[in-house]
């Protein structure tokens, strides 16, 4: 009965937003990267992530993430993350963004390859004070966001994993 309520709170987060018409934005990831355990309920990542908007003809954006993360329950773990994230604007241009994020994940083994994921993330994003100096326009968001996707280990044994994920805002 707990694993139930666990996957149902942060789903209901995603039925308020949508009737709410907050959600304004569609968008996979597929990532590729590494954990690392520093304790038995602690650890350290690395991804590398490349985003695409609701065409998937383009590459809109690419991510260098790094975490940390601490595991509560089994199927239950909270991080803190740093991301450059390199966007592409209007004009074709890639301009720098720096994000800091909060991620509550719930997951669900579905067999010892596949995992099912669904993430609950507050999110705050910025220019540093060097990437303005050009004349750009200062740029902060903070958004509430959540994920939801299927992750696959390369190997049982192996600290590497692939992962595509979904994304509404």
């Amino acid at each position: 009965m707990k694993r139930i309520h666990l996957l149902i709170f942060p789903m209901s987060g995603s039925f308020f937003f949508y009737s709410q018409n907050r959600i304004n934005d569609a968008g996979a990831w597929l990532s590729l990267g590494a954990n690392y355990k520093t304790y038995s309920n602690q650890a350290v990542s690395v991804m590398f992530r490349f985003r695409q908007y609701e065409n998937f003809t383009q590459l809109n954006s690419w991510y260098v993430d790094i975490g940390y993360a601490y595991r509560i329950l089994s199927s239950l773990k909270l991080s803190l993350h740093y991301a450059l994230n390199p966007t592409q604007t209007r004009y074709g241009v890639f301009i720098p963004l720096h994000q800091y994020y909060i991620r509550m994940d719930y997951r669900k083994f579905l067999n010892k390859y596949f995992t099912f994921y669904n993430r609950v993330i507050v999110q705050h994003t910025n220019r540093f004070i060097a990437d303005i100096d050009n004349g750009s326009k200062p740029y902060y968001r903070t958004d509430f966001r959540e994920r939801v996707g299927i992750g696959y280990n390369i190997s049982s044994s192996s600290n590497w994993f692939l992962h595509n994920e979904w994304m509404y805002t």
